[in-house]
């Protein structure tokens, strides 16, 4: 897939062997903003490509069928999506946004399940699944270089990597 600077109004599918296009999708950028992140859903009987727009919306692209699958709006006033990862088990996903947000969404029901927020409200750099903790993420932050990890299930934050010259946990940034 490539999404370039020329092309900001496009996904496109490559097929990885051949390197010929598969599909192609063109984004409403005024209504969405471009693609700030992709991730793919495989679900069995559906191939859900999932992105995430400049101006907060959430967008399951079934490629096997025409239209979206669904469509999430997560709105600006969290700030913007900087990442998202998705469930293994596909019952969720959780986005990252630049003032520090991370939101949960349901996607059974598609809506919003859990929010929490950093408690410097810095930029959410990365966000990835926990690979052994299914209510878990990680999450990487602008600023102490630091790595947290989240229980959504509960809202703390459970463990902090740090790497910062800083003092731990603190707000300053060095």
């Amino acid at each position: 897939m490539i999404n370039s600077n020329k092309y900001a109004n496009n996904l496109f599918i490559f097929k990885y062997s051949s390197m010929t296009l598969v599909q192609t999708r063109q984004l409403n950028v005024d209504e969405d903003g471009c693609a700030v992140d992709v991730q793919y859903l495989d679900s069995g009987p559906q191939s859900v490509l999932v992105y995430a727009t400049l101006y907060g919306a959430l967008v399951g692209w079934d490629m096997r069928a025409p239209g979206e699958a669904w469509r999430l709006e997560n709105g600006l006033k969290q700030g913007v999506i900087t990442s998202f990862c998705l469930d293994p088990h596909q019952s969720w996903l959780t986005l990252g946004t630049s003032s520090g947000h991370h939101i949960a969404w349901d996607l059974r029901f598609q809506l919003p399940i859990a929010t929490i927020v950093h408690p410097t409200a810095e930029r959410i750099r990365k966000v990835i699944s926990h690979p052994t903790k299914h209510s878990w993420i990680l999450s990487s932050v602008q600023g102490n270089n630091e790595i947290s990890m989240w229980n959504l299930e509960t809202g703390f934050r459970e463990k902090v990597l740090w790497v910062s010259r800083a003092p731990p946990l603190s707000k300053t940034d060095v």
